[in-house]
């Protein structure tokens, strides 16, 4: 990670136009330019490294051109609502794509994609730009966020149902997984995204962006249960599904496909979901570079016995493990010597714990 996300941001500064347009692929060898506004990689892989690595410098290197790409995004936008999208929350399961072959989402408008993104990218940069000591840049990003983000609610926020968009599962995870609702309606629109799923039985429609949102906002919502059955299934569709067909790579599309066209079977977007364990299962996640300060939070879904992560940081191995026997839940946790742990239990509440082991025993 800390030698991949950096060579990342540096390919995609390579192919930027001077207008600000970043390309589908970098290196430039497949897809358009303009890439489709959903690309926030380009800003993701710095911040990434510098959250798991503490490199700042990248973030002071690729500053500009992740401003420029923005301002490429804000070029092609009318009232705060981007004006093109290619694939949007690409490559669900067949039957919400607008044809088995063609795999543009047909319930997850693209405009809202491509607009969330852009919303997405001038708060992460309001915050890049506090990092790198610059003010009235992030003042600047911090001001076209909440642009953006009046324009979104105004045109797909409906306060009264909870509803956001045409109601796609896409579309309430992203909503949620933005944190561009208004607080008091959040748990309103997860509550709206569990009762499509239980009414579709599961039968998921996100797509490659968003079917990692949606796990994450179950949980952050209250629906722990909602998400270990998603993950455990094994119907259609389903990575269990992909499993029960001798899978051993994750596969480009939900189905069984074997004609040349968009099938393979070693694909690496859908392993998106595999940060679920860690972020939610295992609760780990930073908040600060190079995981100076991080988040313990683990959910225990009740059929799952025990869950045990480790993630490596500059200060050493951060371990969660938790078991639940004999009536009770019991947390084991390895804070790394010169870090701090902001841990949440529930019945305990948030405290923070420094370096060294700690365990807890959880009341039912």
């Amino acid at each position: 990670m800390g030698r991949l996300f950096p060579k990342i941001v540096r390919d995609c500064m390579d192919v930027q136009d001077a207008d600000g347009s970043i390309t589908c692929t970098a290196p430039f060898a497949f897809g358009c330019r303009p890439a489709d506004p959903v690309c926030s990689s380009y800003l993701l892989a710095g911040w990434e490294a510098w959250l798991h690595t503490g490199n700042l410098e990248i973030l002071e290197e690729g500053f500009e051109g992740f401003a420029a790409w923005n301002a490429f995004l804000r070029s092609h936008s009318e009232n705060g609502i981007v004006d093109y999208s290619y694939y949007g929350d690409w490559a669900a399961p067949a039957y919400a794509c607008q044809s088995e072959e063609f795999a543009v989402s047909a319930v997850t408008p693209g405009i809202l994609m491509s607009t969330g993104y852009y919303y997405f990218n001038s708060r992460l940069l309001a915050q890049i730009a506090g990092l790198l000591g610059k003010p009235e840049r992030a003042e600047a990003f911090r001001r076209e966020a909440e642009g953006i983000r009046e324009a979104f609610l105004k045109k797909w926020w409906n306060a009264e149902t909870g509803c956001v968009g045409t109601g796609s599962q896409g579309c309430q995870s992203f909503a949620l997984w933005l944190d561009i609702l208004p607080e008091e309606g959040r748990q309103r629109a997860a509550d709206f995204l569990h009762s499509d799923l239980v009414e579709k039985q599961f039968r998921f429609t996100t797509g490659n962006l968003c079917t990692r949102y949606m796990l994450e906002m179950l949980v952050k919502y209250g629906y722990v249960e909602d998400a270990w059955t998603l993950l455990t299934r094994e119907e259609y569709p389903s990575i269990g599904f992909m499993i029960q067909n001798e899978a051993t790579t994750v596969w480009e599309r939900f189905e069984l496909k074997k004609n040349p066209l968009m099938n393979s079977h070693n694909h690496p977007m859908y392993g998106a979901v595999s940060r679920w364990f860690f972020a939610c299962l295992a609760g780990l996640t930073p908040l600060d570079g190079g995981w100076k300060r991080f988040a313990v939070q683990p959910c225990f879904p009740e059929k799952l016995l025990s869950a045990s992560a480790g993630v490596p940081t500059p200060y050493g191995e951060a371990v969660l493990r938790w078991v639940h026997r004999y009536g009770s839940r019991y947390v084991y946790l390895q804070v790394p010597f010169g870090t701090t742990a902001v841990v949440t239990l529930p019945g305990l509440g948030t405290f923070e714990a420094g370096s060294g082991f700690h365990h807890w025993e959880l009341p039912e």
